[in-house]
């Protein structure tokens, strides 16, 4: 018992593992931001407050918040490893080198809250462009899964109806075009039960509204998992 609790390093790695963890998810959620900031993307603006200007194009806001966000990861990512690797080669019992445990352990959590308080900030203060979003999803591949799922409500299997919507996107690559662009006389060629109608179940609107399974993309399914959310984050704050 004595040697265990003057060689157990476990809370210091349990707790950089957790820092690692959720700053590795606030990376993936800061790189969204810094794409969907750009001009080619434009579904969100953040604050001026969380953007800075270029020095060089002054009409250039350059997403700095979610930039530093991204690479402060790989600060907290490394003192997780640093104390894996400090611990992994000791003997039992208490060795001098854990010493270098509370720089790794005090930097990551310090670092993982600031990341959280950036972007949050960032987040709480951007503006998002819903009208980019839709017309950006208009016609979009990504809603070829309504094709083979509305031949699915006509009672082709959904091998079959896969295919059809496989070579829906194939002949839309092929001429240059998205699934706006099918005539109606063409839809047939895809599958015999295809025709002029699926286009009613290709508005982005619809697609969403139709997954109401639990844990869907129906608004109120997301709706009741940010309850959910709130719920848990009020008990754990509590």
């Amino acid at each position: 018992n004595a040697m265990d609790a003057v060689a157990s390093r476990d809370h210091a790695l349990e707790a950089a593992s957790g820092c690692a963890i959720l700053a590795t998810h606030l990376s993936r959620l800061a790189e969204d931001l810094v794409l969907w900031s750009s001009e080619e993307f434009g579904f969100v603006r953040l604050s001026d407050g969380y953007a800075t200007g270029s020095s060089i194009m002054p009409q250039k806001r350059n997403p700095d918040a979610a930039e530093l966000v991204r690479g402060k990861s790989a600060r907290v990512i490394g003192d997780a490893v640093t104390l894996f690797a400090l611990v992994k080669g000791l003997p039992m019992a208490y060795n001098r080198d854990l010493q270098e445990d509370r720089r790794a352990l005090f930097d990551a959590v310090e670092t993982t809250r600031g990341c959280v308080r950036i972007l949050s900030g960032a987040l709480a203060s951007a503006s998002f462009r819903e009208d980019r979003f839709e017309a950006d999803l208009q016609g979009s591949f990504s809603l070829a899964t309504e094709i083979a799922d509305w031949l699915v409500t006509l009672g082709v299997p959904f091998r079959e109806a896969h295919h059809a919507a496989g070579q829906t996107v194939a002949w839309c690559e092929a001429n240059h075009t998205d699934l706006r662009g099918v005539p109606a006389s063409q839809w047939p060629a895809f599958h015999p039960r295809l025709d002029e109608r699926v286009t009613t179940w290709l508005d982005p609107r619809s697609a969403i509204a139709r997954r109401t399974s639990l844990g869907g993309t129906a608004p109120e399914q997301v709706a009741a998992q940010v309850e959910a959310l709130k719920g848990w984050l009020d008990a754990t704050c509590d």
